[in-house]
């Protein structure tokens, strides 16, 4: 039993080393200055495997965000990067947004790239709640 186990465990951790997405960062996090309507985030990474690795898909979770990808398949050792763009006109504070990636290297699961903007307002009022009261005469 034990060497069907350790066969196992070869085997499975074997295959995962042939091709490998390795992300230089999975997460962002930018400050959009006063009038600006978008911001450009790059996740830079690597093929650290031994085989090719096919980008099968990269989701934006809204349509305020376009990712772009220059080629789909990496080869070992090529480095590549993914591009997001957030237009975020007519929002305010921090927005935080994903996207998801999927390769062939983990068809099982997908890696999640975090895209965080700090948007200033343009005007602050403070105190931002005013309650206004009618006098008796």
């Amino acid at each position: 039993m034990r060497i069907l186990a350790a066969g196992l465990f070869l085997l499975t951790t074997g295959q995962s080393h042939l091709a490998a997405l390795e992300w230089q960062t999975a997460v962002i996090h930018l400050h959009a200055a006063l009038g600006q309507e978008q911001v450009v985030g790059v996740y830079p990474f690597r093929n650290t495997g031994a085989r090719p690795v096919r980008i099968l898909s990269v989701l934006p979770n809204c349509g305020c965000i376009t990712a772009t990808l220059s080629k789909e398949v990496y080869a070992p050792g090529e480095f590549g990067e993914i591009r997001v763009g957030f237009s975020f006109a007519g929002s305010v504070g921090q927005q935080v947004k994903t996207i998801s990636v999927s390769a062939d290297d983990a068809a099982d699961h997908a890696t999640i790239l975090t895209l965080t903007v700090d948007i200033p307002e343009a005007v602050v009022l403070t105190p931002r709640f005013l309650f206004w009261r009618k006098r008796a005469s």
